[in-house]
């Protein structure tokens, strides 16, 4: 992205799980951006149960559409799931738009060239690994990713209970741990467990959220 280029932010949510979050996260730290959600709480639940399908990207492709096209908005993903199939199509509307774990990915991949890839839907697993090898290939490195799959997390997710979820997602990811360089965790819902890890593993852990709305900070105009 150019420095100094938007004057307004859309941020786009197929799941309404993320929205305090982020919301939460711009107030903190940019309070200056001007900013607008758009929701569709049903859209991760179907990417979770077919993947992407045509139908899905008509979906996505229809929501760009229906955002005016003013050069000086930038859209932002909220969902790893669909981040690819949100840029892609957002670059052949002519929209700017970036996907939240795309600043993250490219922070990682200095940290080192072995890199744990956490998450707790397999839905987020394929849509990660390909941006970091995109991104890796972009940067002529080369980079080995291994799989964490907290299984057993995100039914705490859909029950409310955050506790317990961060703590399945830390149990996996610290069994998973050795010989990385990095841990990626990589659905932003999943980044307060970030601190429960921070002190038990000596490795930096990255997380989405608060990576995004920073790297989208620095490109607005004040």
């Amino acid at each position: 992205m150019s420095k100094n280029l938007y004057k307004k932010l859309i941020v786009f949510y197929p799941s309404p799980l993320m929205v305090n979050t982020i919301d939460s996260l711009i107030e903190e730290i940019a309070p200056q951006i001007k900013y607008e959600n758009i929701i569709f709480p049903d859209l991760l639940d179907k990417a979770i149960e077919t993947g992407i399908t045509d139908e899905l990207k008509q979906e996505i492709y229809n929501i760009i559409s229906a955002i005016p096209k003013d050069p000086q908005t930038l859209i932002l993903c909220s969902c790893s799931t669909y981040g690819k199939c949100f840029e892609k199509i957002s670059s052949e509307l002519g929209r700017s738009a970036i996907r939240i774990d795309r600043p993250m990915a490219e922070q990682a991949i200095k940290a080192g060239r072995n890199l744990g890839v956490a998450v707790a839907l397999h839905s987020t697993i394929e849509p990660t690994k390909k941006l970091l090898e995109e991104i890796a290939k972009y940067q002529k490195v080369n980079i080995s990713i291994r799989e964490i799959i907290c299984d057993k997390a995100w039914e705490y997710k859909l029950k409310g209970d955050d506790r317990v979820y961060f703590i399945e997602i830390s149990k996996a990811v610290e069994n998973s741990a050795e010989g990385l360089d990095a841990i990626i965790l990589a659905q932003g819902s999943m980044a307060p467990a970030s601190k429960i890890l921070e002190s038990k593993l000596s490795i930096p852990i990255f997380t989405s959220p608060e990576i995004a709305i920073k790297n989208i900070a620095s490109n607005f105009i004040v």
